[in-house]
């Protein structure tokens, strides 16, 4: 069973588990395999959960979300899935941390 979970089609999912898992680590993807960028984010990060968003913006169009409870996961996730977006961190709750991962 794998360590992350992909959120791709539920706002209301994604944010039951943010809630359910507040030490966890959210990456910010877009939907089309053509990006080149893809941002870590602590669970509690306000950037992560922007519930400005109208419902579905999340992660029912042009975003997708993948968490874990570790980074370890989502580093193997990226590289899987998105090899040639760079990862990198959020700059606000993953400061100092390092930029790119």
């Amino acid at each position: 069973m794998p360590e992350f979970e992909v959120f791709d089609d539920s706002d209301d999912r994604y944010i039951v588990w943010l809630n359910n898992n507040p030490h966890g680590f959210v990456l910010n993807v877009s939907r089309d395999n053509k990006t080149y960028l893809v941002r870590m984010h602590r669970a509690v990060c306000g950037r992560a959960r922007d519930e400005r968003n109208e419902h579905g913006g999340l992660t029912e169009r042009g975003y997708i979300k993948v968490g874990a409870l570790r980074e370890e996961p989502l580093h193997e996730w990226h590289a899987t899935h998105r090899p040639r977006a760079a990862l990198l961190r959020c700059k606000f709750c993953l400061k100092g941390v390092g930029e790119p991962v």
